[in-house]
C-alpha cells in the first residue's frame, strides 16, 4: 500500500483554493447573470465564458481524482 505522494508531485494548495474560489464566484455570477442580465447580449457572452471556465475547472478536478484513484503520475 503506497503512502501519499511526495509534496513535489501534488497539486499546490494554492491551485486548489483558486479553483474553489472560481467555483464559488461562478455560482454567484450564474445567479446574477441569469436573474438580472439574461436578455443582454453581454450577459449571454458572460454566461458562455463562465461555462467554459467551469468546464476547465471540472475537468482538472476529475483528472486529479482519476490520478489519485489509479495512482498514475500526472506526467504519464
Amino acid at each position: 500500500m503506497a503512502g501519499p505522494s511526495p509534496p513535489e508531485d501534488r497539486t499546490p494548495k494554492s491551485h486548489i483554493y483558486l479553483e474553489d474560489a472560481l467555483i464559488l464566484l461562478g455560482i454567484v455570477a450564474l445567479f446574477v447573470l441569469t436573474v438580472f442580465f439574461r436578455e443582454e447580449t453581454w450577459g449571454q457572452v458572460a454566461l458562455v465564458v463562465l461555462l467554459l471556465v467551469m468546464v476547465v475547472v471540472f475537468v482538472r478536478r476529475l483528472r486529479r481524482v482519476h490520478h489519485a484513484f489509479t495512482g498514475q503520475d500526472e506526467n504519464d
